[in-house]
């Protein structure tokens, strides 16, 4: 059963997840065994037509197609999961699809090494056979996370599946309410804050509903008074809301989602 899961950040803002239960992370598992299942069969299709057309003239060349299509078949179920896990911020396509996430334990982003590290025990977790060690781990853990995850330190979460999880804009996030006036005029260099300072503003945007109002405005500012102590600036005009939402959309249009 899905559940809450409360953290703390490196700069001491509480933060609230939902986690991913096993049903969730069971379809998401299935819908990506799926379209590695139906490339793989493309691969070998393309291979058998190779063969079919070079075998009578030339032989050796189908065998290196039959070879080369038999390797990738076998890099996608082994890199499937790694490469979209980096590129796409903890999703795969199924991942995506049922509305999880891999992050760090801390709620930060995923790394590249934590990713390689969690789909490298994957093998271990997939033993015997199914993934019965990973699905075992899984239901006795309180945090529904498998051998994977307990070496990478990450954990797999729920997100807020009418906004999506992997950019912030301020139609989402802001529904029915026009843009602050000043979202355009950015004297602050956004250059300073990091990735991780964008993903704790796309954090609170996406999840202040879920807190009282009097909470989430005492987390905004303190959220803002971070972010406006590493820019060097105070907030001027602005709500703490507001300037988040503000910076929020520098950095979006910066590229550093």
């Amino acid at each position: 059963m899905d559940e809450p899961y409360q953290l703390t950040t490196p700069e001491n803002v509480p933060i609230s997840y939902e986690l991913a239960g096993v049903g969730s992370r069971f379809v998401a598992a299935l819908l990506d065994g799926l379209i590695i299942t139906a490339t793989q069969v493309g691969l070998l299709v393309l291979a058998g037509i190779a063969a079919l057309i070079l075998g009578g003239w030339q032989p050796n060349l189908a065998a290196l197609a039959t070879a080369i299509a038999l390797l990738a078949a076998v890099a996608v179920l082994l890199a499937y999961d790694l490469l979209f896990e980096i590129v796409w911020n903890g999703q795969t396509p199924g991942k995506r699809a049922t509305g999880i996430r891999v992050v760090r334990d801390d709620g930060s982003p995923i790394t590249a090494i934590a990713a390689v590290v969690r789909n490298v025990v994957r093998l271990v977790d997939f033993l015997p056979m199914y993934y019965i060690i990973g699905m075992a781990t899984m239901l006795i853990d309180r945090k529904t996370r498998r051998l994977g995850d307990l070496a990478a330190g990450t954990i797999v979460v729920k997100e807020r599946r009418d906004v999506a999880a992997d950019r912030l804009t301020l139609a989402a996030v802001l529904p029915g309410r026009d843009e602050p006036a000043a979202v355009e005029a950015i004297p602050e260099d956004v250059r300073l804050l990091s990735y991780d300072d964008y993903y704790l503003i796309k954090e609170y945007l996406l999840r202040r509903d879920q807190l009282a109002p009097a909470a989430a405005h005492e987390l905004a500012v303190r959220i803002a008074g971070l972010i406006a102590a590493k820019l060097g600036s105070a907030m001027a005009g602005d709500g703490a809301e507001d300037f988040l939402v503000r910076i929020g959309s520098a950095l979006e249009r910066a590229g550093r989602r």
